[in-house]
């Protein structure tokens, strides 16, 4: 029986908000492949959105923000997201103070509704990977 093939798509995006469109319609054209489920593919989409959006916004100006999407099974999205920030507390997953914040909830969304989340901070960069399963 033939082996599937990890499929592999690389995005470079500009660090502009506006993009996060583009690029949330282009991830979920290439998820919808994989996961069977549109509630998935909505999943996928909101976590892309929501990771871009930190990504602009704590990332560095004027830069680009890298994004791989794999499909390393018919059944399993894997997005990753890079761009230029520093180290900072993974585990604070919502604002501290949630009656007065203006933002914040982003991390604890994605938390909530992708299957695994996991940062790397490497030579001044963040590296965000998401995976979304059927189930």
């Amino acid at each position: 029986m033939p082996r599937s093939r990890k499929s592999v798509t690389e995005i470079q995006m500009p660090s502009d908000v506006r993009e996060s469109c583009r690029l949330r319609k282009v991830v979920c054209r290439l998820a919808a492949s994989a996961l069977s489920d549109p509630s998935d593919v909505a999943d996928v989409e909101l976590a892309v959105g929501e990771a871009f959006s930190n990504a602009v916004k704590y990332g560095g100006r004027n830069c680009k923000v890298s994004v791989k999407v794999e499909m390393p099974s018919r059944r399993k999205v894997a997005v990753e997201m890079a761009y230029p920030g520093s180290k900072f507390d993974t585990t604070i997953r919502y604002p501290q103070d949630v009656l007065n914040a203006d933002g914040g909830f982003g991390r604890y969304i994605i938390d909530k509704i992708i299957d695994s989340m996991e940062y790397c901070f490497e030579d001044d960069q963040t590296t965000l990977r998401i995976t979304k399963r059927s189930h």
